[in-house]
């Protein structure tokens, strides 16, 4: 299992090397001119490498010819597919230690509640995109990302925009998260998260074992 996390993450060096000089390029900004705003963007950045890091690796063992040497050894099919699981596991942990520095950083005062949401959302996006990459491809991960993403901002944004949605609702949603138990709203949403990564990994592991190298 070492040697296929080594792999992973040396596999996935250079987006996590872009990943970091935009971060630091973000956050830069944010100390120099003293603006709250830039923390917004980070997070983002944050989430997508983190949700889209183990489809690169993925994508690398494809492309490189490592599927057809790992299926030839006798490391089972299942284990590869646990490591990538695994990876996907540290680099989110990875990643919202990150947004916590950016929050600490930029002076920020988001609430431990809002980072684990950051830490559960990028596993949950994980879950989805790992057996989306084994069936259909790293363009296909590409295309249904930017459909998580921006399909509920921009329906959002026309139910607020028409007023379907009015402020009133809004703030009546943001009164009863408030007023929700923190422990109980985190662990609802942390088992949600634990069943949709369990159902994505028996699903990858079901996709893989039909591939053929």
């Amino acid at each position: 299992m070492k040697g296929l996390l080594y792999k992973d993450f040396a596999s996935t060096k250079r987006e996590t090397c872009i990943c970091a000089l935009m971060c630091v390029i973000f956050l830069a900004f944010a100390v120099v001119t003293g603006s709250q705003s830039v923390l917004a963007p980070t997070i983002g950045i944050m989430i997508a490498f983190g949700a889209m890091s183990p489809t690169y690796s993925l994508q690398y063992d494809k492309t490189s010819g490592w599927n057809r040497f790992i299926s030839a050894s006798p490391i089972s099919r299942n284990k590869v597919i646990l490591s990538k699981y695994v990876f996907g596991l540290v680099d989110a942990a990875v990643f919202t230690l990150l947004t916590m520095l950016a929050n600490v950083l930029t002076g920020n005062e988001l609430s431990y509640l809002w980072l684990s949401a950051v830490l559960l959302l990028i596993l949950a996006l994980q879950a989805i995109m790992l057996p989306v990459c084994l069936k259909l491809g790293q363009n296909a991960v590409a295309v249904i990302f930017m459909l998580l993403v921006f399909v509920p901002i921009g329906i959002g944004a026309v139910l607020y925009k028409t007023g379907i949605i009015g402020k009133a609702f809004l703030d009546s949603i943001s009164a009863a998260a408030a007023a929700a138990s923190p422990v109980l709203l985190f662990g609802m949403l942390a088992v949600a998260a634990a069943l949709l990564y369990v159902i994505s990994y028996l699903l990858s592991c079901r996709f893989f074992q039909k591939q053929e190298f």
